[in-house]
This record gives structure tokens, sequence and C-alpha cells, in this order.
């Protein structure tokens, strides 16, 4: 059995870390990625998570080729609006599902809530 040359396995090693540079930003913002962290409660649909296209104007590849000194950070927002169980009246809830909750809030009637995650990105200059 003859051994790859050192072409192939350059080319190789190449075509895997482009393909990781395209794929592993994507995935770790994906809507699944979100869903999956934030969508713990019950009830919860796939489409309640909303994120934005990222912006590419910071891309190594994008003309003109080369660093632009930028990136983009995602800044997610999880809200919880509707009408309390108990009282009727309406709850908004917005930031951290695991911080503290309003007190109108009653997690045994959690159901009647609609929550939403929203991805945003905010442009950052290094």
């Amino acid at each position: 059995m003859s051994k790859p040359s050192n072409g192939w396995l350059l080319a190789a090693v190449l075509a895997v870390l482009f393909v990781s540079y395209l794929a592993i930003p994507r995935a770790v913002h994906s809507r699944l990625r979100y869903f999956l962290q934030y969508g713990r409660r019950v009830g919860w649909i796939y489409e309640r998570v909303t994120t934005d296209k990222t912006p590419d104007d910071c891309d190594w590849f994008k003309e003109p080729l080369g660093g632009k000194k930028c990136h983009y950070q995602a800044k997610v927002k999880f809200t919880v609006t509707g009408k309390d169980a108990v009282t009727g009246e309406s709850v908004q809830y917005s930031g951290d599902q695991d911080g503290p909750l309003p007190a109108n809030f009653n997690k045994a009637h959690a159901h009647i809530y609609t929550p939403v995650v929203l991805v945003r990105w905010e442009k950052v200059t290094n």
C-alpha cells in the first residue's frame, strides 16, 4: 500500500481548517443552540427563537480581503410576556430565565406565558 503524498495531506488539512472556520461560528450561534439553552420549559416551540443573520462586513474573505479590525458579538434577549394566572394582570420579564422573576410571575401557570428568544448582533471594533 502506498503512502499518500504530502501534497494531498496538506490539502486535506487545509480543507478541514476552512470548513471549521465556516461551520463552527454558525453552529455556536444557531437557533438550535439557543433553543436548547433557553427552551428548557415544557411547551416551547422552536419558532419562538429568532436569530438575525450574522453580518459579513467584518469577514476576512469579504472585499477587500484581509482583517477588518472588527467582529460581531451576539446579544441575546430572553423575554416572557403574558397574563398572570391568578391576578389576570399583564406581566413581562426580560433577562436571564434563571434570574429573579417578577412577583406576579406564577411558575405553576407558566404555560400561559409566551417565551421569546431574540439574538441580535453588535459590531465590536478591535
